[in-house]
Order: C-alpha cells, then sequence, then structure tokens
C-alpha cells in the first residue's frame, strides 16, 4: 500500500488537532480519530475500551513485529488508555504519525478526564457544604445519621450507616439506617494490626478503615470532636458491591468529620435541653416545663373529654430545716420528696419542681376522686419519711391542694384553682389535703 506524502500526513495531523479540540467525551474522541486514520490511506484499528484493557495492547512505547505496529494512547504520559494498531511495515514517517495521533487523542482525553474531575470536585464540595449546614441543624442523632447516608448514598452509591456510642468505654449501637439485624449491638473496634482499641469482651470485631461487615463492603471510622472520642461509625454499601475506591474513601472521611462535629453539638444541645427542662437538684420537671406538659394535657383532654387532675405541694416549715440544718439538709430534704412523689405516682403522671419546695403533679385521666387518693397518700408517704443527714434523720410533712380541671377553666384557673387549695391546707395547720372548690380561687372567692 503505497504510503503518504509527509504534507498530507502533516495536513491530517493538524485537522484532528483541531477536531480533538471540539471533541467532548470519550466517544467524540474515538470517532475522531477513526475519521483521521481512515484519511491516511493505511488501515489502523483503534482500541480504547470503556473498561480494562486486554493485556496483549498495555504498553508504554511503540513496538513492531512481524504482524503489526502498536502505538500506545499513553494518558497523563505513562497510563495506557488505548492503544492504535497498524499492519506491520510501515513507514517511520508513518508511525511517526500514529504516534503524534495517539499523543493528540491522550491529550485530549486528559483534558476531558481534568475537566470532569474539577466539575466532580465541585460537585462534591457543593453537596458537602449543603450536607454540613443540614447536620449542623440536626436536632437528634437519627436525624444526623440519615443525612449523612443520604449524602453518601448521592457521593458513594446507596449505602447504610450504623451509630455506636460508647457506654463506659464499649461501643454500643444506638441507631443505624438499614437493617439491625446486620449489626450487632455491641463490637470491639480493632487497628490494622488486630489490636483492640475500643471495646472488649466478645464483643464483634470490627478493624477501623475499609473492611468487610455482614460480607458487604464497609468502611469503619472512630468519631472524635473537640471533646474526645464521639463513638464509632460504620459505613457498609446497600447492596452488593466492590469496596470503596480511594477517592469515595476521602470523601466519607470528610463527611465523618462534619458528622462528628454535629453529633457532638447534638449532645450538647440535648444537655442544654435538658437543663431547660429538668430540676437539676430533683430531676424532676422544671417549672417550664411542667406547664409545657400541662398545656398539652388540658388540649388532649378538650379533644376527647377524659378527666384531669392536679395537685399543688408544698413542704412544710422548709425555712426552719435550712436555718437550722443549712440549705445542704434542706436540698437532701428536697431530693428526698422528689423521690417520694415520684414513688406515689403512675409513669404517664407528670411531677415538677415549681420553685423552691413547691411541687406540682399532673394528673392525667384521674378525676377529683382519684386525685384526692394519690394526694392522701403522698401526704401520708412524706409523713413517714425520714431524711438522712449529719447523724441525723429529719422529717418533713407537706400541705396539698387538688383541683380537678373543667370546659370552664383555663390551663391558668386550673394552676390557680389548685395553689388556692393549697394555700387553704397551710392555713388549715399544713399537713392536710384540700380539695378546691369548681370557682374558689386562692383568697377564698368565687
Amino acid at each position: 500500500m503505497a504510503a503518504s506524502p509527509p504534507e498530507l500526513l502533516l495536513g491530517r495531523l493538524r485537522a484532528l488537532a483541531r477536531t480533538l479540540r471540539e471533541a467532548e467525551g470519550r466517544q467524540a474522541v474515538l470517532q475522531a480519530l477513526v475519521r483521521a486514520l481512515d484519511s491516511l490511506g493505511s488501515p489502523v484499528v483503534v482500541h480504547l475500551p470503556a473498561g480494562p484493557l486486554d493485556q496483549e495492547l498495555i504498553s508504554t512505547r511503540t513496538s513492531a513485529d512481524s504482524e503489526r505496529t502498536l502505538v500506545p494512547i499513553l494518558r497523563y504520559g505513562s497510563q495506557p488508555v488505548g492503544a492504535l494498531v497498524a499492519p506491520a511495515m510501515q513507514t517511520e514517517a508513518f508511525v511517526g504519525a500514529l504516534e503524534t495521533a495517539a499523543e493528540l487523542a491522550a491529550s485530549r482525553l486528559g483534558q476531558l478526564d481534568l475537566q470532569a474531575t474539577v466539575l466532580r470536585r465541585s460537585l462534591e464540595l457543593a453537596l458537602l457544604n449543603d450536607l454540613s449546614r443540614g447536620l449542623n441543624a440536626a436536632e437528634n442523632s437519627e436525624e444526623a445519621l440519615s443525612l449523612a447516608a443520604a449524602g453518601l448514598s448521592q457521593l458513594t452509591g446507596p449505602v447504610e450507616l450504623a451509630l455506636y456510642q460508647l457506654r463506659e468505654g464499649i461501643p454500643a449501637l444506638v441507631s443505624w439506617t438499614g437493617p439491625a439485624e446486620v449489626f450487632p449491638a455491641t463490637v470491639r473496634i480493632l487497628d490494622g494490626s488486630g489490636q483492640t482499641i475500643l471495646g472488649g469482651g466478645r464483643a464483634t470485631g470490627m478493624r477501623t478503615g475499609p473492611g468487610v461487615v455482614a460480607d458487604r463492603p464497609a468502611l469503619v471510622h472512630v468519631l472524635r470532636s473537640s471533646a474526645g472520642l464521639v463513638g464509632v461509625l460504620v459505613i457498609r454499601r446497600a447492596v452488593d458491591g466492590p469496596p470503596f475506591p480511594e477517592d469515595q474513601t476521602a470523601l466519607a472521611l470528610a463527611l465523618v468529620e462534619h458528622l462528628a462535629i454535629a453529633l457532638h453539638n447534638v449532645e450538647v444541645l440535648a444537655w442544654s435541653r435538658h437543663q431547660a427542662a429538668f430540676d437539676d437538684l430533683t430531676g424532676l420537671a422544671a417549672r417550664r416545663h411542667f406547664l409545657d406538659e400541662l398545656r398539652r394535657e388540658v388540649a388532649r383532654v378538650r379533644r376527647q373529654g377524659a378527666p384531669l387532675s392536679m395537685l399543688m405541694v408544698d413542704a412544710d416549715h422548709f425555712k426552719v430545716i435550712n436555718d437550722t440544718w443549712g440549705h445542704p439538709a434542706g436540698d437532701a430534704v428536697l431530693v428526698a420528696l422528689a423521690e417520694c412523689l415520684k414513688e406515689g405516682t403512675r409513669t404517664l403522671d407528670v411531677v415538677g419542681r415549681l420553685g423552691g419546695e413547691e411541687f406540682g403533679v399532673l394528673l392525667p385521666a384521674a378525676d377529683v376522686e382519684a386525685a384526692l387518693m394519690v394526694a392522701e397518700r403522698l401526704r401520708a408517704s412524706a409523713e413517714n419519711m425520714r431524711v438522712p443527714y449529719a447523724e441525723q434523720s429529719l422529717r418533713v410533712t407537706v400541705s396539698i391542694g387538688v383541683a380537678e380541671w373543667g370546659p370552664e377553666l383555663s390551663l391558668e384557673d386550673l394552676v390557680e384553682l389548685a395553689d388556692g387549695a393549697l394555700y387553704r391546707s397551710k392555713k388549715a395547720g399544713r399537713n392536710t389535703v384540700t380539695v378546691a372548690s369548681a370557682l374558689t380561687t386562692m383568697d377564698g372567692t368565687t
């Protein structure tokens, strides 16, 4: 077959360079190569497979034998991504043209790869930024985990997450987004050499980094924050698939860092809410939380028509205890009285410390007769209570006011009725229970 003149080869290569500059995508590069090589007048086969190369096509330099001439397409200078195969015994000029065509194609493929990588990284960073904002706004670990799972699924394909928090040094499963049965309740975390770094006993062992959990590729990460260890996160493919590649592992690690901070913030937020909702000393509902519960119960009974009663409880002569024994003694009495009230009520009842030595007890589904029985039982329990303090046994009695909500009453009316009944118990000599009449207030007016 006649060789192409050098001028023709040069012209074809210039045309190929122009075409490749406009080519968008691997297929367009392949088509441009085929057209350019067809015009050279010698049959050339272009191998540019989407998957791995055949072993016989992998080469780092032009090679020739009795059957063919092989010109590799080397991306980034050394990585073979394809090859040009021409009949044997080609002229030096023709082989040079093939090498130039392969370099032009490799250069364009590299540019396209770089553009795709930059675009992908930009999208990934934007997604990570959005996820970070969402995680920072999460109100609990389940919400944070769900957001992280959704984000990682967009970045790496469908995944399931399991969160373990440390309980007495043992990582225990607390939240997950996939089937619970694939994650053991507790785990031991192992380092790369197989040494235990967290957990112990007979818990299932998981190595940090890439691994396998329940027969699927997984990533295991220890979560840390400024406060120290937060827990352990297991990221597992939701469907069968290959191990996580290195770039996906890096993305997962970036998201895990945001998740660790978010989980720490969730803990801080939960602690802050607990502090606002519950009394530090007694552990009972604080006044605001108690009134919120009362508001919810009033709304419920308005809809359902069920009874609702409330007790106001006050420790008698409490100032004497503080003045005689000191405030630590008073605190011990309040703690003991709080336990007495909790033990004497049901789990659905709400017991709160409303201020100082005054307590409230909310009794859903209890009419005034049932509330009176509860109040008498609480009064007797307090009277029989002994509070050990400084080798002494302190005693206290309580006065109680009882009120039942009625359709004509507001929340404030119910509180005022119970408070008025308590006031009359105090005036009657203390250590007694008084039931409010329907519209009697604290000052005795109706």
